[in-house]
């Protein structure tokens, strides 16, 4: 007989979250080489790859940060950023077009994110939804 350890986390709902083996790996060397890049390069592993699994994990990683930041102009435009430790990801949000949420930028380190987009000033809910941070 042959036992393998697998690695497992349980939940705040009490659901097992289950890792995959390789994020274990690709978060130890992005540590150790600053960037997911490097750290893809030092694993054999392709970039997208490593999005692919990063994207898999997101709900291990927590609650994001949330940015709601409406662009200049008449358009009426958002960029929508959210933000782990490790990863990110900014979306251009416009309403009225014919695919009207588009993927515009994404990343490994939050600091390359433009200071103009870390005003965290929203969350996202149960469901998912974002909720913006309002006064009350």
């Amino acid at each position: 007989m042959r036992l393998t350890p697998e690695i497992a986390w349980r939940g705040g709902n009490g659901a097992d979250l289950r890792l995959d083996p390789r994020i274990v790996a690709l978060l130890r060397e992005v540590r150790a080489h600053g960037t997911l890049r490097a750290a893809t390069a030092a694993l054999g592993m392709s970039y997208r790859n490593a999005w692919a699994l990063l994207g898999a994990h997101a709900s291990a990683l927590g609650a994001p940060l949330v940015s709601i930041v409406p662009l200049s102009g008449v358009t009426g435009e958002l960029v929508l950023t959210f933000a782990w430790e490790i990863t990110w990801y900014q979306y251009r949000v416009l309403p009225e077009a014919g695919q009207p949420v588009r993927l515009a930028d994404r990343g490994a380190d939050m600091a390359e994110i433009e200071a103009a987009f870390t005003e965290w000033n929203a969350t996202l809910d149960e469901s998912g939804r974002v909720v913006p941070n309002v006064a009350r």
